[in-house]
């Protein structure tokens, strides 16, 4: 079992830290903004609710179990790449802080204890983005019955605004050079370190 004291005494060993609050930062904007042209006139839609929350929700319902389902796919992508790639990812259940300042459970996958290359550590994270929010606009452009283009609506703008994290680690994930591994140490929670050859 790795110790995360090992990579703290080692020089050659970096901490890599998102910031968590310009991810969901960016997160909130990119589905404000993306719910404008995907579903105009929402937010008169969801004033006539005139604070039924339990109307909204109901309304919602299809559509919250539908995107829940995304999610879980989303993180399923994740973990087949890794998989295919020859490590061990592991599914959990992390409680982050949301918009609305409440704790909220949300699925993830990790591979702990091994050193993942930089490139393969790009590609676990960014293919969910790509198939499943690539696939919903491809949907979105052509022709197809009113209840598809709504689900692959759902689909592009939540699944697009939730990979914003994977996006944001991506483009950080660029920078180090491409011998750079990685590996995550549990440690009250995941912590992230990083060496390169150099």
């Amino acid at each position: 079992m790795l110790d995360v004291e090992e990579f703290e005494n080692k020089t050659e060993y970096h901490e890599y830290i998102p910031s968590d609050r310009l991810v969901s930062a960016i997160t909130l904007l990119v589905m404000v903004v993306l719910l404008f042209p995907v579903f105009p006139g929402w937010i008169e839609w969801i004033m006539s609710f005139d604070s039924d929350y339990v109307g909204l929700l109901t309304t919602l319902s299809d559509e919250i179990v539908f995107i829940i389902a995304v999610t879980l796919i989303h993180e399923y992508i994740h973990y087949a790449v890794g998989r295919a790639l020859d490590y061990e990812p592991d599914f959990g259940i992390a409680l982050k802080n949301t918009f609305w300042l409440i704790k909220e459970p949300a699925p993830y996958v990790v591979i702990i204890e091994e050193f993942v290359s930089r490139d393969e550590n790009i590609l676990v994270l960014i293919t969910p983005f790509l198939l499943i929010s690539g696939t919903a606009l491809a949907v979105l452009l052509v022709p197809t019955p009113a209840w598809v283009t709504h689900y692959a609506g759902a689909a592009f703008v939540f699944n697009t605004a939730g990979s914003m994290g994977d996006v944001y680690n991506c483009a950080q994930l660029l920078s180090p050079p491409q011998d750079t591994e990685f590996v995550n140490v549990e440690d009250n929670g995941i912590r992230t370190f990083y060496s390169t050859a150099e």
